[in-house]
């Protein structure tokens, strides 16, 4: 029952992050609620005993990809405020948010999640990811890792000569 309580919290942290994210008219605060739920994205899949993906989401995206969101907003000073939105909008954005929160609970909450049969311990373990990712899918790791490279350089680039 714990472990469900705790379920729900983290969810709600994260449900909230990502309404921050959205709906702040502010860049700064609204990359912090992104930050927020990257970080309960990471604590659910540790709730789930995925140590490996937590790590990833914690270190990497939650880390590494909201620095550089935070790095690029300071650097090239995007716009302070975004588009105006009336306060009817607002209001029914969050009524349209809590039911969907609402909804969402009362579905997992009546869902099968206990009828899942168990599986080995082994499953989800950073050794276990690590040998499929080398025997499987190293050539493919490397490739997405070069593209991505190709991709930010590129970024940069074009961010730089539209500042000229």
């Amino acid at each position: 029952m714990f472990l469900i309580t705790l379920f729900f919290i983290v969810a709600f942290f994260a449900f909230i992050g990502a309404l921050f994210l959205i709906f702040h008219p502010k860049t700064l605060p609204s990359a912090i609620g992104m930050a927020v739920a990257m970080v309960s994205i990471g604590f659910l899949y540790l709730l789930l005993h995925f140590p490996f993906l937590t790590f990833v989401q914690i270190i990497l995206y939650a880390g590494a990809v909201m620095v550089m969101v935070g790095y690029l907003i300071m650097s090239q000073g995007f716009e302070e405020y975004g588009k105006e939105v009336s306060l009817s909008q607002t209001i029914s954005s969050y009524i349209i948010a809590i039911l969907f929160l609402f909804l969402c609970s009362k579905a997992v909450s009546k869902s099968f999640l206990s009828r899942f049969e168990k599986t080995y311990d082994d499953f989800g373990s950073i050794r276990e990811i690590g040998i499929s990712l080398i025997k499987n899918w190293g050539v493919p790791f490397e490739i997405l890792s070069v593209i991505l490279v190709v991709a930010m350089v590129s970024s940069v680039i074009l961010a730089k000569r539209s500042l000229k």
